[in-house]
């Protein structure tokens, strides 16, 4: 099993899962040659969607990552079953608004390769899926990021949300 650098012990559920989503990235991109496409992005949790990613983030490629929705359920009597929509805010100097460049759209295909290889993400999910990469249309601070959307969920005692129920045991 892997050793992820982050604790999410004692973290309410949908904050494990945003920090193992990014802990997940980190690792694989870690891994990657110089030449690849993804070398050197950065990935962030806890950025506002209104701060702009710097001209050197732009430049190396950098991705927020937000959990910025989440439905819950009942699973059964005793359990929840929580769905959340995660969005990375792909930011890369080529992208212009209405567009998604070709670095984008590497990064985000890379980015689902690695979540679809394992979608409990290391034994916290239930389930994951992608949804979308969209061109950002607004002409805000970042304006000219590349959306990609992702589905996620996973189980939680119905009185506990700070424990998880995976698949391999629960996680608190």
């Amino acid at each position: 099993m892997t050793d992820y650098p982050t604790s999410i012990t004692g973290l309410p559920s949908g904050r494990k899962i945003l920090v193992r989503l990014r802990d997940v990235l980190d690792l694989a991109a870690a891994e990657l040659p110089e030449d690849h496409a993804v070398h050197g992005t950065t990935f962030v949790i806890d950025r506002s969607f209104e701060e702009p990613f710097s001209e050197a983030e732009s430049l190396a490629g950098a991705v927020a990552i937000r959990l910025v929705d989440t439905t819950r359920t009942a699973w059964d009597h005793t359990t929840l079953l929580h769905r959340g929509e995660v969005k990375f805010d792909i930011g890369v100097a080529e992208n212009g608004v209405n567009s998604i460049g070709d670095r984008a759209a590497h990064i985000d295909a890379w980015m689902i390769n690695v979540l679809h290889a394992d979608i409990t993400l290391g034994g916290i999910a239930k389930d994951l899926e992608s949804k979308s990469l969209t061109a950002d249309e607004q002409q805000g601070a970042e304006a000219g990021i590349a959306l990609s959307a992702l589905a996620v969920s996973w189980l939680t005692p119905r009185t506990d949300l700070f424990t998880i129920i995976g698949p391999f045991g629960p996680i608190s």
